[in-house]
Formats: structure tokens, sequence, C-alpha cells
């Protein structure tokens, strides 16, 4: 009786071990009356505000990489590098496409990196809690410039 429970806990823990999260999708909006460069203006323009340095600006693409500071520095330090890392930074890429006149798709996507002592760089995807702040920020975005039309 006991080695039949024993076996049943170990099943039931395979089992709840193999099934996995479900996928949380990256954040995305698709925003009404606007041209890209519109998007493309107003996402640059709250980066800077931000402190985040430009990178890469297109008219398909920004990235903005932004060094981080306190506890979330600290935590990526201890993930990703070691003593002898760079300060670890947030890099965020902004998509933009235009499904049809007058409309603009967004997607972000953001990574957590440092470089390690001899060069090579250790990164994460970010995902879970950043997407929705990510999420939030774009919906604030889509609510400001549909607005403004």
């Amino acid at each position: 009786m006991k080695t039949q429970f024993v076996t049943l806990a170990l099943i039931a823990s395979i089992l709840t071990g193999c099934a996995t999260a479900p996928a949380v999708s990256p954040p995305d909006i698709t925003i009404e009356g606007v041209q890209v460069a519109t998007v493309r203006d107003a996402i640059a323009a709250d980066m800077a505000a931000k402190k985040a340095t430009i990178t890469s600006i297109s008219d398909s693409m920004i990235t903005v990489e932004k060094p981080m500071e306190g506890g979330q520095a600290v935590a990526a330090q201890l993930l990703l590098g070691n003593a002898y890392s760079s300060t670890p930074k947030a890099t965020l890429r902004f998509v933009l496409i235009k499904p049809s006149e007058n409309q603009v798709r967004v997607m972000a996507n953001g990574e957590v990196s440092t470089q390690m002592a001899f060069g090579q760089v250790n990164s994460t995807a970010v995902g879970g809690k950043d997407y929705s702040v990510l999420q939030k920020y774009l919906d604030g975005l889509k609510t400001r410039l549909e607005a403004a039309n």
C-alpha cells in the first residue's frame, strides 16, 4: 500500500514537472489613424525622456539601451555576470509595421545583457512582469496617439 502511494506521488510529480507554463506573447498593439513616422517619433521622444540611449532608429525599428540601476542591476549581475562584468543594461526593440493605410502595428521585446571580463556577452530575454510593463506603455501610447487624431 505504501509503495503504491509513493509510486503514485512520483508519477504525479513527474507529470506536473513536465507541464510547461503557457507562452506569453510579446507586447503588441495596433494604433489606428496614424502614420509610422508619428509613432516612431513618439516612442523615440518617450525613451529619450526616460534617459535611454537610442542606439538605432529606422522607419521600421527603434532600439534603445539603458544601464540598469539598484536592485535590478544587482539581480541581473548575479544572474548573468560576475564581479568583473560590466554594468547590466536593458535593451528594448520596437518593431513598427504598417498593415494598412493609417494603421501601425507596434511589437516590442527586450533583453538584459552584461559583458564579461574577456568580452563575452551574456544576455537573456525579458518576459513576465517586464512584458506587462511594456504592454502597459504601449497601451498608453496607443491611447495618447489615437486621442491626438
